[in-house]
């Protein structure tokens, strides 16, 4: 068991819709954990996406308001990466409890998440590594190309070892210290609306200071 947490590498993230007014806090909160996000993406769910990855959910009781809050405004995907490869956990860990008033003070939903309404809990995250590879594949499938591009050397071989590397057939990926300002974010609402939208990349600072 040991070996296999310490061969996740990566995993998903997701800032919902009630949370991004927080995404700097957030993402601050993911680099203090020793965590971090090499690649990110605002964009509106489509009806498509949501039904795919919550498919378990379907025909719950909250599935009709958790699809309204997660298409209610934009999200911001996040690649986060964990260089002593337990990124599931370690991410799961500041997460917090998927129901925000059962979640640590100082966890992201304990922080951000509504206290009466479980679904605006402020961000997701992958349940376990397996879960992690195909949410990254399935949120990032079009920007794949852009993902693996180029890597150094030292991370490239982490990679390759990973859930994630073993699935693609490329010996290449990029890694970006990325979040999205808040002009992007009016940009994108003012721009494209309730549609989704094409990667946009904003350099951000360090946030691990």
């Amino acid at each position: 068991m040991e070996k296999e947490e310490n061969n996740n590498f990566f995993t998903f993230g997701m800032i919902k819709p009630d949370g991004v007014e927080h995404r700097e806090e957030i993402i601050k909160m993911i680099y203090a954990k020793g965590l971090k996000v090499y690649y990110a993406k605002a964009c509106y769910l489509t009806d498509n996406l949501i039904e795919e990855n919550y498919l378990h959910c379907i025909g719950r009781d909250f599935y009709p308001e958790m699809k309204e809050n997660l298409k209610s405004g934009p999200v911001i995907l996040m690649l986060i990466y964990d260089r002593e490869g337990n990124a599931c956990k370690k991410y799961r860990e500041v997460l917090g409890a998927t129901k925000s008033w059962e979640a640590d003070k100082d966890t992201i939903r304990g922080m951000f998440g509504n206290k009466k309404v479980a679904c605006k809990n402020a961000a997701h995250g992958s349940g376990n590594p397996k879960e992690a590879d195909e949410e990254i594949l399935r949120f990032f499938k079009d920007d794949m190309v852009e993902i693996i591009k180029s890597v150094d050397n030292e991370k490239k071989k982490e990679y390759e070892q990973s859930m994630l590397g073993r699935k693609l057939s490329t010996n290449k990926c990029v890694y970006t210290d990325s979040y999205f300002e808040r002009e992007k974010i009016e940009e994108i609402e003012k721009e494209y609306k309730r549609e989704p939208v094409r990667h946009r990349r904003a350099r951000g600072p360090d946030l691990r200071h």
